[in-house]
């Protein structure tokens, strides 16, 4: 039996992306969610990946009507929010990948094509700054 994630992994990284073609960072969590999940999570097909911030923050602001709850423990689907660089202090989300399982997280981003990391890889260990559950799964 094939794993979900696999349908996913080697798309390649298109600034807007919302198909087969190609994704961004959002991109790829609406097209899990969707295939997978039957969920369906806004477009925000007018946001470049470059300013995907607003997209993070969405999903992190007005924390009571949001659909999207805070977890500490990762499960499958859940959202992991990133910050940029692993240099930076800054705690705002600029950056989203979806928890294949308990450990690993399945993200793509400029230059790199979706692919799957422990949560732990030092690509994004120091950027994680939270995971959100959709409250339809919980």
């Amino acid at each position: 039996m094939t794993h979900w994630a696999e349908k996913y992994s080697g798309l390649r990284f298109v600034d807007g992306g919302r198909d087969r073609a190609g994704v961004d960072c959002w991109g790829l969590v609406k097209m899990i969610y969707e295939n997978e999940k039957s969920i369906s999570l806004p477009a925000y097909g007018d946001v470049p990946a470059s300013e995907l911030m607003k997209v993070a923050r969405q999903i992190v602001k007005d924390r009571d009507a949001s659909p999207w709850k805070i977890v500490i423990d990762p499960e499958p689907f859940d959202v992991v929010l990133m910050r940029g660089g692993i240099n930076t202090s800054r705690q705002t989300p600029v950056h989203v990948g979806v928890m294949i399982d308990g450990e690993r997280v399945m993200h793509v981003e400029q230059g790199i094509s979706v692919m799957v990391v422990p949560l732990s890889h030092q690509t994004i260990s120091r950027r994680v700054i939270g995971l959100r559950r959709h409250e339809a799964m919980a």
